[in-house]
This record gives C-alpha cells, sequence and structure tokens, in this order.
C-alpha cells in the first residue's frame, strides 16, 4: 500500500510499511488528493491563495506520479476539496475562496476537460469574517451514487444535488440547513447510507444527521461537542476530518487547536474522549484499507503519525512517523 500525500509544497507519495517518502511532484499547495477508484489516477488541486484554482491529474506509475494532461482551472477560487463521482467520468470540485462547486468532465485515460459546470453559492452566516461569503467546503457523492452533497462553511448549509451524467451539469434539489455560526465543513456517511456525521469547525461540534436517499433530503438531529472535558486549555477548537470506522460504531473527529483525536460511540452519541494527535493542528485524517490503522496529518507540525484503531480508543504507534512539511491531505492507496 501507499500513502498519497497533499503537503504545502508538493504531492508526496510514502510508504507505511517503512516510514519514508518515495517520491515528490512539487505543485502549489496540493491541499486535498483523491483519487479514481481503480486507483491508476490520482488528482490534486492547487489552494493557490495568490492564484486561480487549479486541478492537476497525475498517472500512478508504481511509485511515482506522472503529470497526465494539463493542469486544469478549478471553476474558482482556492479549491480545497475534490471527489471522483461514482461512474468515473467527473471530479467534483469544492471552491473555497468564492464558495461555488464545479465538475470537471473524465476523459478516457484519467485527464481532465475544462469544468463542464460551475455553480456560486450565495448568502453569507454570523461568524464574521470566516462566514462574510460562501466557502464551499466538501463535494461529495451520497452511498446510493445518486446524489452530489456540497458542505459550504460560510452559510451553514448542506447543499444537495443531482449530476446530470450526460451533459456534465448540476441541478439543485435540497438544502439542508444548520444553526447559524457551526460553519459545516465535511460530511462521512454510515456504511448503511441512512445517516451522516457533520463537522462543524467554527462551533468544534459533530452534528448526527438522518439521509433519506430516496427523497434525497439530509435532517439535521443533534450535535456534540468535540472536545472532552478534560481540563486542557484552549481558546478555540476547529474540528476538521471526519473519519467512520468500517463497521460504523466509531466516529473520529480531528480537533485543532484541541490538538486531539474526538473518539464518538455513534449508537449513542456520545463522546468517550480525546486522544492526543501527537503533533500541532491535525487537519486531516484517514484509515488504512483493512480499517486497523488511522493515519493523521498535523499540518503545523508537519507530521504524519499512525495509530491503532483495533480497540476502543486510538493507541499512537511509536515508531511511526513520517515528517512531510505542512503536511494537508492522506490518501491510502
Amino acid at each position: 500500500m501507499r500513502l498519497i500525500l497533499g503537503s504545502h509544497v508538493a504531492v508526496v507519495v510514502a510508504d507505511p510499511a517503512i516510514p519514508e517518502i518515495r517520491h515528490r511532484s512539487e505543485i502549489v499547495n496540493p491541499s486535498y488528493v483523491t483519487a479514481a477508484a481503480d486507483g491508476r489516477t490520482v488528482y490534486a488541486v492547487s489552494e493557490d491563495i495568490g492564484g486561480p484554482g487549479m486541478v492537476y491529474a497525475f498517472a500512478v506509475s508504481g511509485e511515482r506520479l506522472d503529470p497526465l494532461g494539463e493542469p486544469r482551472l478549478s471553476g474558482g477560487e482556492q479549491p480545497c476539496h475534490a471527489q471522483v463521482h461514482p461512474s468515473g467520468r467527473f471530479l467534483l470540485v469544492a471552491n473555497y475562496g468564492d464558495g461555488s462547486v464545479a465538475v470537471l468532465p473524465i476523459r478516457d485515460g484519467g485527464e481532465l476537460g475544462p469544468p463542464s459546470c460551475v455553480i456560486a453559492h450565495q448568502g453569507s452566516g454570523v461568524d464574521l469574517p470566516r462566514q462574510s461569503g460562501p466557502h464551499a467546503h466538501q463535494a461529495v457523492t451520497d452511498p446510493s451514487g445518486q446524489w452530489v452533497l456540497v458542505c459550504d462553511l460560510g452559510i451553514d448549509q448542506v447543499i444537495v444535488y443531482r449530476l446530470d451524467e450526460t451533459t456534465g451539469l448540476l441541478r439543485q434539489h435540497s438544502i439542508a440547513r444548520f444553526d447559524g455560526g457551526q460553519g459545516i465543513r465535511h460530511l462521512a456517511f454510515s456504511p448503511d447510507g441512512t445517516q451522516a456525521y457533520v463537522t462543524a469547525e467554527l462551533s468544534s461540534e459533530l452534528v448526527e444527521c438522518e439521509w433519506d436517499a430516496p427523497a434525497g433530503v439530509l435532517t439535521p438531529l443533534r450535535s456534540i461537542n468535540t472536545v472532552a472535558m478534560d481540563g486542557k486549555p484552549v481558546e478555540r477548537n476547529y474540528p476538521g476530518a471526519i473519519v467512520l470506522s468500517t463497521d460504523g460504531s466509531r466516529a473520529y473527529v480531528t480537533n485543532r487547536g484541541h490538538n486531539s483525536i474526538g473518539v464518538v460511540d455513534t449508537a449513542l452519541f456520545e463522546l468517550i474522549g480525546t486522544r492526543d494527535c501527537e503533533g500541532d493542528w491535525p487537519r486531516d485524517a484517514a484509515l488504512s484499507q483493512d480499517g486497523q490503522t488511522l493515519y493523521v496529518a498535523n499540518e503545523n507540525s508537519g507530521t504524519l503519525v499512525w495509530f491503532d484503531v483495533s480497540g476502543r480508543t486510538p493507541e499512537h504507534i511509536t515508531d511511526a512517523v513520517l515528517e512531510v512539511p505542512e503536511v494537508t491531505s492522506i490518501l491510502p492507496l
């Protein structure tokens, strides 16, 4: 298995068996990486604050990533998330800077075409300046493959779209509205596809939602704080990534500020506790393919760390640490 990592200056290929970097493809701030279902193509968004949003395609060649076709405009500013549609024919991109979502066609061989659709969200929130306008933060498909859900931190909404696979156009279907100032960042679905768990970055909460796939409707139910009351001082905490265990019994949330991993019992929807992230500012997390290891990307300390999650709470694997400057994204491949 390989790990594809996004950092401030490069897309990195690493070996988790012997923690070391094997290959680097230098682009500006590839803040999120994703892959096609067959693992042959990797896509990285370039969240260049000073320039146009770009998306890059790479062919996976052993331990190398070779550029595939020309980079494409992301359709907006500061792209921060991407996912390949289940059809394999489109890349969904969330542009944080201007609060837009874009669809880029994937051509035969994995190359990207220019955007076939760009939709700009509208509105603002109550937490200024973080919510002075829309900030699309994640675009994902639901487990049924019928719907595209876009989390928008700036307007406290998850907007549900249907993608026309003939035209590559999105059509808005429904909107889930959350409490003002929560700052909706990322979501993850339960294995059975009936629930979704949403990180609220600005209120330091995890929100449990009902997901009605036939109707295409997301309904927020209840929220809990992602930081245990353990006496550890923290002025503000900003939940980032949300990862569910393979059986769905646990949700792992990265706490930036508190510098911990929050562990939630999803059946009870209770915070079991937190585990030190062994670094500073845990931005992303991902499970190994066997579901036994949790990888955590500590952006400010520039470290990728391993945790054994086969038990009730994560246990740090002390000999598994990889230094990657400003690591922001993890993709086990």
